[in-house]
């Protein structure tokens, strides 16, 4: 009979491009070579160019999101002085995401903060950035085949001002350009109290 070779795709959650592959015989023994190559492609669950490697559609592309890890801040309050927004990407991509993380204090002043803002950069290691460089807008970018998922963790400053609880949210949106992820949930609030309230 002729032989033939069966090969299953294997699902996973990365999104990726179409992947094309090729099956080829060589070195025949009393015969003479026709056709001695065949290519086919993988395509992600929803490609819909079933000819066409290195295209991608909308099969796992990863869904960006923020959220508030610890949405309350006390000033004065040496064990809960801190807000964090955590900033993920629902899975895996072949390709790198960008995106824009941005601050509005809200009722928050300035002063209010420290100026300093501390996260983990893509190689684990800790970094900082600031509450300005927030505000006009940090882009960051989540590597290709990665799961980073940058925190950033803000500390509430105590002063001797008698305050109403004051809310302040960040934000994070796809960078200009950014076609390879989509938006989830785009922001996310926190509160730092006054010491007493």
């Amino acid at each position: 009979g002729t032989p033939s070779f069966t090969f299953t795709a294997t699902n996973d959650n990365i999104y990726e491009t179409s992947e094309g592959f090729e099956l080829s015989i060589s070195n025949p023994e009393n015969a003479t070579l026709g056709t001695s190559s065949a290519t086919a492609v993988i395509n992600d669950e929803d490609d819909n160019n079933p000819d066409t490697t290195d295209v991608k559609t909308d099969g796992d592309k990863p869904v960006v999101s923020i959220e508030a890890i610890d949405n309350l801040a006390v000033e004065g309050d040496v064990n809960n002085s801190t807000v964090a927004f955590k900033v993920s990407q629902s899975n895996e991509s072949n390709s790198d995401t960008k995106v824009v993380v941005k601050l509005d204090l809200n009722e928050v002043e300035a002063a209010d903060v420290n100026a300093t803002v501390k996260y983990t950069d893509v190689n684990g290691n800790p970094a900082t950035t600031t509450i300005a460089q927030l505000q006009a807008g940090l882009e960051i970018t989540i590597p290709a085949n990665s799961t980073y998922a940058p925190t950033f963790t803000i500390t509430a400053e105590d002063d001797s001002i008698y305050e109403v609880s004051e809310s302040l949210k960040m934000s994070v949106e796809l960078a200009t350009g950014e076609t390879d992820a989509t938006l989830g949930t785009s922001s996310a609030t926190a509160v730092i109290n006054d010491e007493d309230d």
